[in-house]
This record gives structure tokens, sequence and C-alpha cells, in this order.
């Protein structure tokens, strides 16, 4: 009993069907050769049965779209065979390669599977920090710094996390706002660490704090000229 099932046949069309117990939803497009063949090409295919939209992307882009379909689809444990590249029985094979195939939990959106596709550069690697790596500030007064990263997807934005702060600051973990108050005059190499789901990536960030002034005195001009 078929419950999901992507597969180009030999009348050229891409068909998308997904449900349970033979019972699919299916949507299906005649592809033009260059979509398929000669070069890499970015597929994605999502179904959202509370919203009955059905959709198949390339590239980026939404490449067929249809409404209604509400079909139940299998729970988790039901499915007892799955193939890869081969029809269940191993047959009916693909000619051709496969890289990156992913499955999610939920039903992405067009901005995120356009994130994933990044114009053919994809999605992999953890993120950068691209703000400031030494900072300097008074001690006893109210402090704000941002951390800031890129990320190759912005459809899975960082973490951040922080060791060996300066004593009175604290970084939140998903605006990467490190603020407090500072309690004591000193230079402190902090290390910076932000993640997302292909790994993390660890930067220094020095603190250099410095005692607030206690004592401005002016002393007389010595000529009165330079002033007007």
């Amino acid at each position: 009993n078929r419950a999901i099932n992507i597969h180009f046949w030999s009348n050229k069309n891409v068909y998308w069907d997904i449900g349970s117990n033979n019972s699919v939803d299916r949507i299906n497009k005649a592809a033009a050769d260059n979509e398929y063949k000669g070069s890499w090409s970015h597929w994605a295919f999502t179904k959202n049965k509370t919203t009955g939209i059905q959709k198949t992307y390339l590239n980026g882009g939404t490449w067929q779209s249809a409404t209604g379909r509400t079909k139940a689809m299998a729970t988790p444990g039901s499915v007892s065979k799955f193939k890869i590249g081969a029809n269940r029985d191993g047959n009916n094979r693909w000619h051709g390669m496969m890289d990156d195939l992913r499955f999610y939990d939920k039903a992405l959106t067009d901005v995120e599977v356009g994130a994933i596709y990044n114009y053919g550069a994809g999605d992999q690697g953890a993120p950068g920090v691209s703000s400031a790596n030494q900072v300097g500030a008074n001690v006893s007064a109210p402090y704000s710094f941002t951390v800031t990263a890129v990320v190759p997807n912005p459809a899975f934005p960082p973490t951040f996390a922080a060791t060996g702060l300066p004593a009175g600051l604290d970084i939140h973990q998903t605006t990467g706002v490190i603020s407090g108050t500072a309690t004591v005059a000193a230079e402190t190499t902090s290390t910076i660490s932000v993640t997302n789901g292909y790994g993390t990536t660890d930067s220094l960030l020095v603190f250099t704090f410095y005692d607030l002034p206690y004592n401005v005195a002016a002393d007389p001009a010595d000529d009165i000229g330079l002033y007007g």
C-alpha cells in the first residue's frame, strides 16, 4: 500500500503522491528536458494536510501547486518498506544521481525552500560571527553589545552562548545580546559560540573595562586669546 511516492515516469511527468493505505493525493506535471537531465537541479516536495496545499518546487521556486489535498498521511511506524532510487521492489531504477536527501516533520514554506536552494549555493555550513572582536566600556555602568552572526540559511537561525564573560554580564541565547553591569576593571577574553544545525563556530571577544573617572579638575587658560 502506497504512502509516499515521488517518481519520474517514461512520459516525462514528475509524480508526487502522498497519503496512506494506497489512498493518496497526487500532483504531476511534465518536465522539460533541461529540468531533469544534463545538470543538477534542486527538487522539493511538500504537503500540508490542514491547508490542503500540495507543492512541487524546482530550484527554489514553486513548479506546481494544488489545493484540496487533505487525505490522511501515514502514521509513524506504519511504513514497512522504503526505497530510494527505485520502486518498492527494487526495479525501475532512477538513471541519475542524488545528493543531500532530506525529510522534515513539517511542510516547509516558500521562503524556507528558497533559502535551502540559495541560488544553487545550498545552505550547508555552520554560522560565522561578524561582529567586532574587541570592545571597551566603563565598569559600574549599564552595558550592552550585540553579537551578530552570518548564517547560510536564515530559515535555521543560530543560538548563542558564551564562556568567560566578565562578572556581571550575560548573553541572550536567541538574540546574541550581551548585557549587564561589569563590576571589575580589567581586560577579559571570552569565547562566543554560535550554533545551528550544521555545527558550532567559536570566536574570541576581548572586553576591556575601565574605572569611571572620579575627579575632573580644570586649570585656568594660559592665553585667553586662544578661546575668543
